[in-house]
């Protein structure tokens, strides 16, 4: 009987080790299969944090969390490298970076011949900034005309423009956008415009209670702007942004950061 219990026990405990080393070949040779397939994207990203849009050092904000929800997705992993503004526009038109992210076709329309834009995943509008208690009425941009109006320094508003060259409208540049709501909450401008996105997350966070928004100017569909010679990968990874604009979690993303 005791014979026949340990040889049932050799047989059984033969069999397991079978069943676990079949499974971890199988195991190793599906995750170099999917090794084989990866590809990595060289993504531009400014050199220091821009919330909520993403952080230097850490792994999230909104471009970081979609880009990880397209590597879930996807076959495609992201490797980010910083650079200044000018330089990472270069590098991506020269082909030493695959992509400018969280960007728009409006933008960068004299670099058409040399890149590839995805179709929509949201909407970019600038927003006007009051102290709290002391808006007005801003229809348009004439309506604050002889008013001391607080922006990011080197960002174009097309629709201010020829009310900055003429003076109607007095334009005070700041370094970044907490920067511009210092400015207003010092009193050195009447108000602010910013992007609505930052404001809205800057508000709640940083300047609680000290501001209220107004009205928004300059909206354009914000998209994703890849290198000619990635046009295959960027075809194939906006595929998976639009499925993950229509199942809603892109708007998810951005939710968590207002």
């Amino acid at each position: 009987m005791d014979r026949d219990i340990r040889s049932f026990c050799t047989l059984l405990l033969k069999k397991t080790i079978a069943v676990l080393l079949c499974t971890t070949l199988f195991s190793v040779t599906f995750v170099h299969a999917h090794k084989t397939n990866e590809e990595i994207i060289r993504v531009g990203l400014l050199p220091e944090d821009y919330p909520p849009l993403f952080w230097v050092n850490e792994n999230k904000g909104i471009v970081k969390d979609i880009l990880n929800a397209v590597s879930e997705n996807s076959r495609f992993e992201f490797e980010y490298f910083y650079y200044p503004f000018n330089r990472l526009i270069s590098k991506v038109i020269s082909n030493e970076l695959d992509v400018e992210t969280w960007t728009s076709a409006a933008w960068r329309e004299k670099y058409k011949q040399h890149t590839y834009f995805t179709k929509p995943i949201a909407e970019h509008c600038e927003v006007t900034v009051f102290r709290k208690g002391e808006s007005f009425n801003t229809p348009s941009p004439g309506s604050m005309t002889g008013k001391r109006l607080g922006v990011v320094q080197n960002y174009t508003f097309p629709s201010f423009e020829p009310l900055f060259a003429d003076r109607s409208i007095y334009r005070a540049d700041a370094k970044n956008e907490r920067g511009v709501l210092k400015m207003l909450a010092y009193m050195r401008t009447d108000l602010a415009l910013m992007d609505r996105t930052i404001a809205s997350y800057l508000l709640r966070h940083h300047f609680q209670n000290q501001f209220e928004t107004g009205s928004a100017f300059d909206c354009v569909p914000i998209t994703f702007m890849f290198h000619k010679n990635k046009e295959q990968q960027g075809k194939e990874i906006d595929k998976v942004l639009q499925k993950l604009k229509r199942d809603g979690v892109i708007e998810k993303i951005i939710n968590m950061y207002q």
